[in-house]
């Protein structure tokens, strides 16, 4: 795997926890809509024939596993994160231009704005800060992504 494919997983990943915690609002959002009680039905006493708690169960069931989820996607970002910060200690342009490129998703033309500089010589940086990232971590090594 490349540093390059390794930061692109990494976006992936952030990408997808985004989703999951929307996800997430949505169903709160879920819980505060349910429907009320239709009085003109018989009172149900049985736990099981209780329409509006089975739908409140599924929905913290299904809200705790995409909390789950989203607790182990940010752990893999926390990971990819401190390793950009750590790059930060042997060259803070490498790391603030990997933070810029795949943490706050700018593209490249913003990356020139916000530093001042070419995009000659951003693409320079970039495949610097990437050949410093795989000799810092290990990166083409590693087979999955963690």
């Amino acid at each position: 795997m490349t540093p390059k494919e390794y930061l692109q997983g990494f976006q992936k990943i952030r990408h997808q926890r985004q989703m999951y915690s929307k996800m997430m609002a949505n169903i709160d959002e879920d819980c505060i809509s349910i429907g009320g009680v239709d009085y003109k039905d018989k009172v149900k006493t049985s736990p099981q024939n209780d329409p509006i708690g089975n739908i409140v169960i599924g929905l913290i069931n299904k809200k705790a596993s995409l909390g789950l989820k989203v607790a182990q996607l940010r752990a893999q970002e926390l990971v990819v994160e401190n390793q950009i910060l750590a790059m930060g200690e042997t060259n803070p342009e490498y790391s603030e231009l990997i933070f810029y490129r795949y943490v706050s998703d700018f593209g490249w033309k913003a990356i020139c704005e916000v530093t001042n500089c070419s995009r000659t010589q951003i693409n320079r940086l970039h495949g610097e800060a990437l050949k410093k990232m795989d000799e810092l971590f290990h990166i083409s090594e590693k087979i999955g992504y963690f």
